[in-house]
């Protein structure tokens, strides 16, 4: 007598200890398919390293003499390539983490503030793969190792100077007047990854492989409603719980029953006391704790916008190398929904089967079996109803696509040039 039993909830491990192994790789092939499915098809944008040049107008176009710095000398003959911005605009265009459509920057300073021992041959980068530091911290005069972070909104675009603790600069506080840019081309695309393609194309194989085999050589009758685990016990009694009436589920989980009477007091159940006390406190949990954030900043950023501020580089933060751990983080989200619907599936099935249970002794009605014979009826929902279970299933879909717009794989390709430096240093992103 092997005394095993299954739940009928379509989340049980239990159950899956009681299947079969083909049956744990269908449902095992599922993973690839969530944490990579919406990572086959991605965005990839670009960011420029640029360097930044203090000088003077006077300085900057007298070309007959060298100031020792051999890249600035090349810039001058190429002054043609670059626009004038005022200081508002030039914030606006460098004050941030990636600077696209735009690469070295020339300060132009007023004479009057220039201190005779400036150092005209210094200049700064903004290197949007350094570590530790902003590549704007330029602006505020900043270290790359300086603790403090710039805040560029604070500085005043009428009176910007170049602090006297700036290497820059020996005495006074140049102030900057305006700034020449240089423009350069914007790059982004669609990508394919065809490796990925080919693993989820395999894996939806493998499904739709099981799928077949399982419609052609099953030969058991498969218990997939309260109808057919009822009809199959009337059928085929079970002898491990023989003369065991009136059973709870406590005695069923210890399995250790013997034919007795037993007492039973009829009382009333409801719904509620279907969710476990750990699902309560969860979400009770999580209502309390995590802030909800403001509905007009998520709507402002856009949906499936690559959005500068919200990009998160796991290379700096778990020392990520390569676009596999970013896809699977990426893609994360998507798993743990899934994990969430079945969750509430079998939440509502153990709720919902209870209900149908009871209406079995209320009226005389045939069961409902996923191969009626005689007066039983036939099923048109396994483990929902249509109203429970349609409503679930549109939910579930507009999450997905929703997850799917906000954290997704991002490939940047970095710059330098205009020759690609470095590409898929920070690929996730967070839009809201």
């Amino acid at each position: 007598m092997a005394r095993c039993w299954c739940f009928l909830d379509p989340e049980s491990w239990q159950n899956l200890l009681q299947e079969s192994g083909r049956l744990d790789g269908l449902g095992i092939s599922s993973l690839p398919i969530h944490l990579l499915y919406n990572s086959v098809v991605y965005f990839e944008t670009s960011a420029n390293k640029y360097w930044v040049y203090p000088t003077t107008h006077s300085h900057l176009t007298n070309t007959s003499h060298s100031y020792g710095n051999s890249d600035f000398d090349a810039l001058k003959t190429s002054l043609n390539d670059f626009e004038k911005l005022s200081n508002d605009e030039c914030l606006d265009a460098y004050g941030q983490k990636l600077v696209s459509g735009r690469s070295d920057v020339i300060l132009i300073l007023d004479h009057s503030t220039v201190d005779t021992e400036f150092k005209y041959t210094v200049r700064w980068s903004g290197d949007p793969k350094r570590r530790g530091a902003e590549p704007y911290d330029w602006m505020c005069g900043r270290e790359p190792w300086a603790d403090e972070q710039c805040d560029v909104s604070s500085l005043d675009v009428d009176n910007w100077p170049l602090y006297s603790d700036n290497k820059w600069v020996n005495k006074t506080e140049p102030r900057v007047e305006y700034c020449l840019s240089k423009r350069t081309p914007e790059y982004c695309k669609l990508a394919l990854n065809i490796y990925l393609l080919a693993i989820v194309v395999g894996c939806n194989l493998v499904k739709l492989i099981g799928l077949g085999l399982t419609w052609l050589c099953l030969k058991q009758q498969p218990l997939l409603t309260l109808g057919d685990v009822m009809a199959s016990f009337l059928q085929d009694p079970d002898p491990a719980t023989k003369n065991c009436s009136l059973m709870s589920k406590s005695s069923g989980h210890r399995l250790h029953w013997g034919p007795e009477l037993r007492e039973w007091l009829a009382g009333k159940h409801r719904w509620a006391a279907s969710v476990s006390v750990l699902r309560y406190t969860l979400g009770v949990e999580h209502v309390s704790v995590y802030e909800t954030p403001s509905l007009t900043a998520l709507w402002n950023r856009g949906f499936g916008q690559v959005s500068v501020d919200a990009l998160i580089n796991f290379t700096a933060i778990m020392s990520l190398e390569g676009p596999v751990g970013m896809v699977l983080i990426a893609n994360l989200p998507q798993l743990i929904l899934s994990l969430l619907y079945t969750a509430l599936n079998g939440m509502w099935t153990a709720m919902l089967v209870g209900v149908e249970w009871n209406t079995y002794g209320q009226e005389h009605k045939g069961l409902r079996t996923s191969s009626p014979v005689g007066n039983q009826r036939r099923t048109y929902w396994l483990s929902l109803p249509l109203r429970y279970g349609l409503p679930l299933l549109a939910g579930s879909a507009a999450l997905h696509w929703l997850i799917s717009q906000s954290i997704f794989f991002v490939r940047l390709v970095i710059y330098e040039d205009g020759t690609i430096m470095v590409s898929g240093r920070p690929p996730a992103d967070t839009p809201p």
